[in-house]
């Protein structure tokens, strides 16, 4: 079996298609591209999978913390657009960790996700500066 990359992981987490989820990005005019709903989507599975490796039984908690879910997304951009991933994510009107735990909120407020009690959109506040991006980015040997 392959290792797991950003690329070939499992989606959707929620039992929703990333379909309908970029029609809600449209439907409700939200500020970012409907691209990042999906790369957020898949990182989260990549982090959960990090954290907690392969699928357990049903009910068991599968909860990653806005900090996790950040680090994350930042080894599935770097690993994805390396250099780039920096631009990208501005592409997208993402510039901050910030605005991952809106996307995050937004996509709970759509029914798409779920969070535990005690999280917070502040969980994702200055987590990293997104220059980090750029600066810890090593070429695959």
């Amino acid at each position: 079996m392959p290792a797991p990359t950003p690329e070939n992981l499992p989606t959707p987490i929620s039992g929703k298609t990333t379909k309908p989820m970029m029609r809600l990005v449209v439907e409700m005019d939200w500020p970012y591209s409907a691209e990042v709903f999906e790369f957020v989507h898949r990182g989260l599975a990549h982090t959960v999978q990090r954290i907690h490796g392969e699928k357990t039984e049903p009910g068991v908690c599968r909860h990653v913390t806005g900090r996790q879910l950040c680090e994350g997304l930042r080894d599935c951009a770097t690993r994805r657009w390396g250099y780039m991933a920096r631009t990208v994510l501005e592409h997208w009107n993402v510039t901050t960790t910030f605005d991952f735990g809106r996307i995050v909120f937004m996509m709970v407020k759509a029914g798409l996700l779920k969070t535990s009690e005690g999280d917070s959109v502040e969980d994702f506040r200055d987590v990293y500066d997104f220059k980090a991006l750029e600066t810890e980015y090593r070429i695959p040997a």
